[in-house]
């Protein structure tokens, strides 16, 4: 003997579906589309929504006018310009300010990865120049080395 349910009716924006009885236990398909009480959480919601985010608005406006007017065009002529003083500091390692140069944006957290990376290369290049050349290797090379393994060590100790 099976039990079976009552007859169920859904109604969606389109049309009204009825089911027949089905056995206990099995579940009648419900038809597709959006019933009208699922919609009123959701209809209710939007306005609210909309009403925080105007209020938010000056909020944010006057946060980002606190910070100052950095434009991205000054920050990339800084990052150029300690980038040129990498370049110049790796080209000529004994002159004054070398080491500075790598430090100043060496230790910066959000060039670290750059400047390391950029110093291993051009130390295993040097290097690898070193083991290939048979014949004298210049005094250059060997203070290039040098001056790298010690960029390498001081921006890893700090």
């Amino acid at each position: 003997m099976k039990t079976t349910c009552a007859t169920r009716t859904w109604t969606n924006a389109k049309s009204t579906h009825q089911l027949d009885a089905t056995p206990f236990g099995e579940s009648p398909v419900r038809p597709r589309g959006l019933h009208r009480t699922t919609l009123r959480p959701v209809l209710k919601t939007i306005p609210q929504t909309l009403l925080i985010s105007v209020l938010l608005l000056p909020a944010i406006a006057v946060g980002a006018a606190a910070c100052g007017p950095v434009t991205d065009a000054q920050t990339a002529r800084d990052l150029g310009r300690k980038v040129l003083a990498i370049d110049q500091a790796i080209r000529n390692p004994g002159a004054p300010g070398s080491m500075q140069a790598i430090l100043d944006l060496g230790l910066d957290q959000r060039y670290y990865t750059m400047v390391r990376g950029w110093l291993s290369y051009q130390l295993q290049g040097d290097i690898s120049i070193l083991n290939a050349s048979q014949e004298k290797i210049p005094a250059a090379l060997r203070a290039r080395i040098h001056f790298l393994e010690q960029a390498i060590r001081a921006i890893d100790l700090e």
